[in-house]
């Protein structure tokens, strides 16, 4: 479905229907409850492409109530700049930050664990200016932060993780990654990006199947609203680059990460051959074990134009 920046003013925000979800546990949503599955939109500034996106799945307001405390994640892995595509662009996070305030959150906090020396990452990504935000809690979490084990119902592999703290004390989880290859996974979106949430990343690479054990995270961990900042993408040597970036110039959101994961594969050429998401093992894992939607054509797609 194709609409222009004229159309989808017109047709304004779509209600979505009172739904509360628990706290920072796993919850399917019904597609008859969620509207499209996936939001594509191109074009337009920062502020105005996530808000187009988001209003077409309900507004901010179906996500977050007021009084609520929500938790941001962007993709925060290295000390690089925006401009790079190994960590999520700022903007977009500010962007959603106001929407967050507009809905009336009591707290909104952004954090991750990255790869690299955290502080370093959060400064030189840009993402630790948030922290000028009046209310805006930004901290990078690091193996001396505070955790909580987590056992995963119907895992493979990874049965339990400890998660940080501040997922457990949060109302709504928003999951903004980056659009990014990965030499180990692939492509990282939102399902890799879950492994920022947890203390301990080595098992996931040394003992366990990696591909089955981000499967087991997004069965434990799942957010509420997935916006992915593919504006540019980094289509090889991700994670970390520095590698060749394309320009898609979109903002995809939806409910389910599996689902807005295995429409972003095709938006790029990864490692210059294009994907489905069916070739990447972990997103074929996680829909044949109905954690989403990874076939394109089932999908409904709304795709805007600004």
């Amino acid at each position: 479905m194709e609409l222009s920046r004229r159309d989808f003013l017109k047709a304004g925000a779509m209600a979505a229907g009172g739904l509360v979800l628990p706290k920072w546990a796993y919850s399917a949503v019904s597609r008859a409850v969620a509207s499209p599955d996936v939001v594509h939109v191109t074009g337009g500034n920062v502020e105005l492409a996530v808000r187009s996106a988001i209003d077409r799945l309900g507004g901010i307001g179906a996500f977050v109530r007021r009084g609520q405390k929500v938790l941001i994640v962007p993709n925060a892995g290295f000390p690089n700049p925006a401009e790079m595509a190994t960590t999520t662009d700022p903007e977009t996070i500010r962007a959603i930050i106001t929407l967050c305030r507009e809905a009336g959150a009591s707290s909104i906090t952004v954090s991750s664990y990255p790869v690299r020396e955290p502080d370093l990452c959060f400064e030189r990504s840009g993402i630790g200016d948030l922290a000028r935000m009046n209310g805006v809690n930004v901290f990078p979490l690091t193996s001396g932060s505070a955790y909580v084990p987590l056992r995963i119902p119907d895992a493979v592999d990874a049965r339990e993780v400890e998660v940080a703290t501040v997922v457990r004390q949060s109302d709504v989880l928003i999951a903004v990654p980056v659009a990014k290859s990965h030499s180990s996974a692939g492509v990282s979106f939102a399902m890799k990006g879950m492994m920022g949430l947890i203390r301990s990343r080595g098992p996931f690479h040394a003992r366990y199947d990696l591909h089955q054990a981000i499967v087991d995270l997004n069965k434990g961990i799942k957010a509420q609203l997935v916006v992915v900042d593919a504006r540019r993408a980094l289509v090889t040597r991700g994670p970390g680059g520095p590698g060749r970036v394309e320009t898609p110039n979109a903002i995809v959101a939806g409910r389910n990460q599996t689902t807005v994961d295995a429409y972003t594969v095709s938006l790029a050429r990864w490692y210059n051959r294009a994907f489905t998401a069916d070739q990447v093992r972990h997103l074929r894992l996680a829909g044949e074990q109905g954690l989403g939607l990874t076939d394109l054509s089932a999908m409904n797609v709304v795709r805007v134009t600004l």
